[in-house]
């Protein structure tokens, strides 16, 4: 049975959060321009259109934070601790370690989730019938989890479902908690923000350090003892933190720590657009087959390897489509304003509020995409891409690139950093699908419409059938 506080907890943050979605939902009508609403815990300025995204992207770090906006939304002091928020590190070896190395991580991440694709949709255990139903959304969470820890913590960790599991739920409560900690004031967070945290995260985190400090003891004891040769040395993400860690921060806490806030990014919005994706294939299997021809051509010209995936346009233009009908969020972009901050149209701000970009209204807005509420999979690729490059900057580039027109990933110095590791992960994902699987919604059911909460655009729940492609 769940706890009472767990109950406050679930009916305040739904409550909250539905509230808020309400109020953007009514603002969307007077887009484009600049607009606020009352967020949960302060003012949230909303912009729209190419030079306000320059504006953003321009400000110095000092009068626009995005530190502080994801610190604030997250209430990163007291669902992750202070070391987390004071020390972003893991950032940076995410930024540069785990991006040079996605040639060398290639072959195991694609390993990795041809396995857990057989684990997670036994098409052989059909009963005869050929199809087998999954949950899409928890398939995808499971199988992203899955391969996403393969390049954090190796092939043994990684495929433990105790330990896949932990990690979908602890985005859940972090997000959970942090709702519920913006309804109170800033001088009763420590208190209330310590009795939460003993009675939830703190339990996962122990269940954390169990899977981990195996693993974390043996690479640190190596590390301190020099008794492995570089070139020997494990190539995940693990070993790139402790490898760049000041030595105060080699301790099984604080690595643990580090590896659970960097699954927080990388499995829920890459199982989203995991499930979007897989719930266009379903409503599009026409589109299908072109998919499947372009990865059988490269694939038979170059392997399966990271420059492979890269020549595939047309699988990196459905997915970047998939993001602009689709994204994960209606809003972008979150600065806090610690100055106070103009706008080149003019518009003032104070310090103190939240600043962010509407994402959704950008990428269905007919001036910058033709047939905006159409799904276009070759939109990005090929002749399309030709036809609509006058409309947009952002047909003449890929997936990882950002513009000021395709705001998914952010922009500029603070564009999501893991946007790399992301999209070859999930662009492998659907070259393996396509080859592999053929997939129709389950109970005459046709695409589901989204689920808005609060910013966030979360995909429907609904089941998907899947059957070994017949050749």
């Amino acid at each position: 049975m769940p706890s009472l506080l767990g109950v406050v907890t679930l009916l305040c943050a739904s409550g909250a959060l539905v509230l808020f979605a309400r109020w953007l939902s009514k603002m969307r009508q007077y887009k484009p321009g600049v607009f606020k609403i009352p967020d949960l815990d302060c003012w949230n300025i909303f912009v729209s259109g190419t030079r306000c995204v320059d504006d953003i992207r321009k400000a110095p770090d000092d009068v626009l934070s995005t530190h502080e906006g994801l610190s604030r939304n997250l209430q990163t002091q007291y669902t992750m601790g202070p070391e987390i928020k004071s020390n972003e590190y893991h950032i940076d070896v995410v930024r540069h370690d785990l991006t040079r190395n996605l040639d060398a991580l290639f072959g195991a991440v694609h390993e990795e989730l041809i396995a857990a694709f057989e684990h997670y949709v036994p098409v052989g255990n059909d009963g005869g019938t050929g199809w087998v139903k999954v949950d899409a959304m928890s398939t995808a969470q499971k199988i992203v989890s899955r391969t996403s820890n393969r390049a954090f913590v190796g092939p043994d960790l990684c495929r433990n479902e105790d330990y896949t599991s932990l990690n979908i739920e602890y985005t859940i409560d972090v997000v959970t908690i942090a709702t519920v900690l913006r309804l109170f004031p800033d001088w009763f967070k420590p208190v209330l923000g310590r009795l939460i945290s003993l009675t939830k995260l703190s339990k996962q985190v122990h269940r954390a350090k169990r899977h981990l400090q195996p693993l974390i003891e043996e690479r640190l004891q190596a590390d301190a003892s020099r008794s492995v040769r570089r070139d020997e040395q494990p190539k995940d993400f693990l070993q790139w933190l402790i490898e760049t860690a000041d030595d105060s921060k080699k301790t099984v806490r604080d690595l643990t720590w580090r590896i659970l806030t960097t699954n927080i990014a990388a499995i829920h919005t890459t199982s989203f657009l995991l499930t979007q994706i897989l719930y266009r294939l379903a409503a599009h299997p026409e589109f299908a087959g072109l998919l499947r021809e372009e990865v059988e051509a490269v694939v038979r010209s170059d392997g399966w390897s990271k420059a492979a995936v890269n020549k595939m346009h047309k699988v990196d233009s459905f997915i970047k489509e998939t993001l602009r009908m689709d994204g994960n969020a209606t809003a972008v972009l979150q600065r806090w304003t610690l100055k106070p901050f103009t706008f080149s149209n003019g518009v003032r701000v104070p310090a103190g509020v939240m600043i962010s970009c509407t994402m959704r209204e950008m990428h269905h807005d007919e001036e910058l995409y033709e047939d905006p509420e159409v799904f276009k999979p070759w939109r990005f690729a090929g002749a399309d891409a030709e036809a609509e490059a006058v409309r947009s900057e952002s047909k003449r580039l890929p997936l990882v690139m950002t513009s000021s027109e395709a705001l998914t990933f952010g922009i500029g110095r603070h564009a999501c950093p893991g946007r790399f590791f992301a999209a070859s992960e999930v662009k492998t994902m659907l070259a393996h699908v396509v080859l592999n699987y053929d997939i129709r919604f389950a109970d005459g059911n046709g695409y589901p419409p989204n689920m808005y909460i609060g910013t966030a655009c979360v995909p429907a729940k609904v089941d998907l059938l899947f059957r070994k492609r017949r050749v």
